[in-house]
Formats: structure tokens, C-alpha cells, sequence
């Protein structure tokens, strides 16, 4: 075996990883926003996905999934190039925040939750 072909074998482990860590964050994006907007609390700034999710929740679970799923599946064979690397870090950065501030603004309803239920 080439040096080569080693190095264009362990990349794509890495790659696989950060499709993995995308897809759970997505997911828990897709949840988070479900319930958000079933609890009225937040309005989806997607128009298009604002139209997905009155039409149908599980077309919405299935649109905000897909794109994540098939990169993961693609994994594989995806090349170990910078622009690759880089574009998956720049969509888990993105995806880290959307979580962290869903994160932060189901603390801030179930503490008011809790408050007004004393």
C-alpha cells in the first residue's frame, strides 16, 4: 500500500464523524423546532419550511433530515479535500449555535414555566 492511499483512507473516518455529529445535531435542531412551533413559542424563519411543517410533520422531520442523512451516506466516498473539511466544520459551527440557542430557549421556558407555576 502507497502513503497515499493510507492517508486518503483515514481522512474520510474523520469525515465520517463530522457527517455523524451533523446529522445529530440537525436532528435535534428538527425536534427542538417541532416542538417550538407546536408549542407556539417560536415561528420558523423558513417560509418554505413553515409550509412544510403545517403540511405535514413528518415531511418536515423527513426535509430537515435528508440532506444530513445523505451526506453521511455519501461519507464514504466524499474526498478528503480542504473545501470538504472545511465546509463540514463551517455547517457544524452553524449547527452547534442552532442547537446551543435552542438549547437556551427551552431553559428560558421551562424556568418560566416553572415560575408561573408556583
Amino acid at each position: 500500500m502507497t502513503k497515499g492511499y493510507m492517508q486518503s483512507r483515514v481522512v474520510p473516518r474523520s469525515i465520517q464523524w463530522k457527517c455523524m455529529l451533523l446529522l445529530i445535531f440537525c436532528t435535534a435542531d428538527a425536534f427542538a423546532t417541532d416542538a417550538g412551533l407546536r408549542m407556539q413559542l417560536i415561528e420558523e424563519a423558513n417560509v418554505l419550511m413553515a409550509l412544510v411543517h403545517q403540511e405535514s410533520r413528518m415531511l418536515f422531520y423527513a426535509v430537515k433530515l435528508a440532506a444530513p442523512l445523505i451526506l453521511l451516506l455519501l461519507s464514504p466516498r466524499m474526498p478528503a479535500s480542504p473545501a470538504v473539511r472545511i465546509a463540514l466544520t463551517a455547517a457544524l459551527l452553524a449547527y452547534s449555535a442552532v442547537t446551543f440557542l435552542h438549547a437556551v430557549w427551552l431553559a428560558v421556558f421551562s424556568f418560566t414555566f416553572l415560575l408561573h407555576s408556583l
